[in-house]
């Protein structure tokens, strides 16, 4: 049994890889990831660049190698009863195939028409349209993936060796977005024991940096103390509905992190509570988002998938016979990926080796302006050691 398994992984490997013995196919782009700055109406095209390389360990008859790019968008059904990885619906919304790459131009034919042994290689590019929707895997139930097939053409068709490569396709904001850079602030007051403001610095934040917030507390009536100031961000899932999808409508939400505010101060400030509660109380703190780009989507509004972010805000106050009044305040806020610190295909932060990213203001990167190329710095990916 163990021995009849073992042949069907190595048959599977051998058809993705080429066997030891056999042709092997290596995608390798130039990055594996595409970021288009701006909405799908105002986006512009942008490039995925590379090069496939083919091994031939021994001469073979062969013509050349094939490559297509596709985009699919699955979803399954969204009811709380089903498994979230049952039956789904997977449609492909982006296709594109190159024209077949010949390899006769690179290699002196024997008599037979074998190729020789050696490794052959072709560039290969492609302009990848602005309104392409992202790649989204925020939900286990829906999602938007793209990947990279090669395989060779021979007499026989679908044999091996075949390659795949995972593409992401993200969206940033626009250089010029100032609305989102601006600030959210909440001011109220609670039946006279309480008047708050609560803010964010900008609206916009990029996944892996941290959320800015504030929150200034007065008690004007004596007897009455901070209880807890807590937070949470939450991620919101939506699902259009059967004009859009096919698919019945569906919303459900998250919890991504919380945190202490007052515990935060409190240990940063080593103030008594009690003393806080004499002045008023003033907490400004930098709310660190996830260290995985797996813990936490951006926000998506493709193909009728939609992922949305909202940061909750929870005041707390009691007084000496143990009364207490709350106070809940909702912030939206918009997480996207920056260009400064983009995700590979594999999900993981590639963060730039400089210090100083570009940055219009604390904790927001943005596309960089004109001369000022991410691209053009070392990248390192998070996690991965260094050699």
């Amino acid at each position: 049994m163990c021995y009849s398994h073992n042949r069907f992984m190595n048959s599977i490997i051998s058809r993705l890889t080429g066997g030891f013995h056999d042709a092997s196919i290596r995608i390798q782009p130039s990055q594996d990831f595409v970021v288009l700055r701006g909405d799908k109406t105002t986006a512009p095209d942008q490039y995925l660049q590379g090069t496939i390389l083919l091994r031939l360990p021994t001469p073979q008859r062969i013509q050349g190698v094939r490559l297509s790019m596709v985009g699919h968008r699955r979803v399954a059904r969204h009811e709380p009863s089903l498994p979230a990885f049952g039956t789904s619906e997977t449609t492909t919304r982006f296709e594109h195939t190159w024209e077949p790459f010949d390899i006769k131009p690179l290699a002196h034919t024997d008599d037979d028409d074998s190729i020789p042994a050696g490794n052959y290689e072709w560039p290969f590019e492609l302009l990848i349209p602005g309104a392409t929707p992202e790649t989204t895997k925020g939900c286990s139930r829906c999602s938007i993936a793209y990947y990279l097939k090669a395989d060779t053409i021979r007499d026989k068709p679908g044999s091996p060796p075949q390659g795949i490569r995972a593409i992401r396709i993200m969206r940033t904001l626009p250089t010029a977005d100032f609305e989102m850079m601006d600030a959210i602030t909440v001011e109220g007051t609670c039946g006279g024991k309480m008047a708050y403001t609560v803010s964010v610095s900008h609206k916009a934040v990029a996944l892996g940096t941290s959320i800015p917030v504030e929150v200034d507390m007065t008690l004007p009536e004596e007897g009455w103390r901070t209880k807890s100031v807590t937070s949470r961000l939450v991620e919101v899932h939506r699902l259009e509905g059967r004009e859009i999808t096919g698919h019945v409508g569906y919303a459900a939400s998250r919890e991504v992190l919380g945190w202490d505010l007052l515990e935060m101060q409190n240990r940063e400030d080593d103030v008594p509570e009690k003393e806080l509660d004499e002045q008023g109380l003033h907490i400004a703190e930098e709310l660190p988002l996830p260290g995985e780009a797996s813990h936490c989507s951006p926000d998506v509004d493709a193909l009728g998938i939609q992922v949305s972010h909202m940061l909750h805000v929870d005041l707390e106050i009691e007084n000496e016979e143990g009364d207490v009044i709350k106070r809940h305040v909702p912030i939206p806020i918009t997480l996207f990926v920056s260009p400064a610190m983009p995700i590979n295909a594999q999900g993981r932060f590639i963060r730039t080796r400089s210090p100083s990213p570009v940055t219009t203001c604390a904790g927001v990167l943005v596309p960089p302006p004109y001369g000022c190329h991410f691209g053009d710095e070392q990248l390192e990916v998070k996690g991965w050691p260094k050699e």
